[in-house]
């Protein structure tokens, strides 16, 4: 898992590859594990059940499934759980290239835009 810190702004990245491995990024990140936005690959063949305690523990307002879409694979139905939590679900596929953007306070933007069609926008 990688995370990165921006003025006012968290950003988790993480490659979901099995549950135990999901389980080991809780135990070893579970003090620094909130995040305003969560982004998620999977290697596996489906999404770990543990992926849902890993959202959960994040506690991100948006939820970003790099490389395909989130109903690609089998296992925990990320759409329906995201929408149950009322996090945000971007997929690059579906909302175009994503960015995370740092909050200085000054004319700050949106916290996270999608450029699609030509244009940079607010992520729905």
């Amino acid at each position: 898992m990688v995370r990165i810190e921006l003025p006012g702004r968290s950003l988790l990245m993480a490659d979901l590859r099995s549950g135990a491995a999901v389980q080991r990024l809780l135990e070893k990140f579970q003090e620094r594990a909130d995040s305003d936005v969560l982004c998620l690959s999977c290697t596996g063949q489906r999404w770990p059940v543990e992926a849902e305690r890993l959202i959960q523990a994040t506690r991100c307002k948006t939820l970003v499934i790099a490389g395909r879409e989130p109903g690609d694979l089998g296992g925990v139905d990320l759409e329906q759980f995201a929408q149950s939590l009322q996090i945000r679900l971007l997929t690059p596929a579906r909302d175009g290239s994503l960015r995370v953007q740092a909050d200085t306070g000054v004319a700050a933007g949106p916290a996270v835009q999608a450029f699609k069609n030509g244009q940079w926008r607010p992520a729905e």
